[in-house]
């Protein structure tokens, strides 16, 4: 017994000083230094970063020597500024995206529940078309009606020229009137046959459209 005790104040006192080296070899492993380049472009390091070298690109490095990790140099006011501005558009491109994708959802939704089948698209079609044809239709008989006028109205008025007299107020503006109808009725022409075109493409895709949608497994 008394061996045993002698021993255990030895024994004691090494297990501390193991402990203390650890900690010294922990302590030192652990221990980082940081490296940056001066204003002579010499390589310098330190446990500390003077502050003019504060925002230049730093390497991490641990007490042997090796590189932990790299740290970038601070972005400047412009760069920043350019930053924010790319974040934006991308925010903005993702918002459109979603709301088109909105927009789809609820256009392909509509079109399951107002048509049936293909036919009854192509019946709609044709019933667009042949709308807009009628009032094509009418419109050019109008411009027919408003050309012979005209065309009185200004044989008149050469009438009045060859014989030497003044043209009458009233025919030179029956004259300009028709003139400025004819142009309205003409425009409204192409603009309704433009629209024939627009709803030929738009029923296109919407029947390739609807197709789609039936032959998806979710439909």
């Amino acid at each position: 017994m008394s061996i045993a005790t002698s021993h255990k104040p030895v024994a004691q006192a090494a297990r501390a000083g193991l402990l203390v080296v650890l900690g010294v070899w922990v302590n030192s492993a652990s221990a980082v230094i940081k490296c940056w380049i001066n204003q002579d472009g010499v390589h310098e390091c330190g446990a500390g970063v003077p502050p003019e070298y504060a925002q230049q690109a730093l390497e991490v490095k641990n007490s042997a020597g090796l590189t932990l990790k790299t740290l970038p140099r601070a972005k400047t006011t412009e760069e920043l500024a350019a930053a924010r501005a790319t974040e934006e558009i991308e925010a903005r491109k993702r918002a459109s995206e979603s709301a088109a994708r909105q927009r789809r959802t609820a256009a392909d939704k509509a079109l399951l529940q107002t048509f049936n089948s293909e036919e009854d698209l192509m019946l709609a079609r044709d019933g667009q078309l042949q709308n807009l044809a009628t009032q094509v239709k009418l419109t050019e008989n109008h411009v027919v009606k408003l050309q012979r006028s005209l065309d009185l109205r200004i044989s008149k008025a050469a009438d009045f020229e060859r014989r030497g007299k003044p043209l009458p107020p009233d025919l030179a503006q029956n004259i300009e009137s028709e003139q400025k109808q004819i142009a309205l009725d003409r425009n409204f022409i192409a603009t309704k046959q433009a629209e024939q075109t627009a709803v030929k493409v738009r029923f296109e895709q919407e029947v390739a459209r609807f197709r789609e949608l039936r032959e998806s497994p979710t439909h």
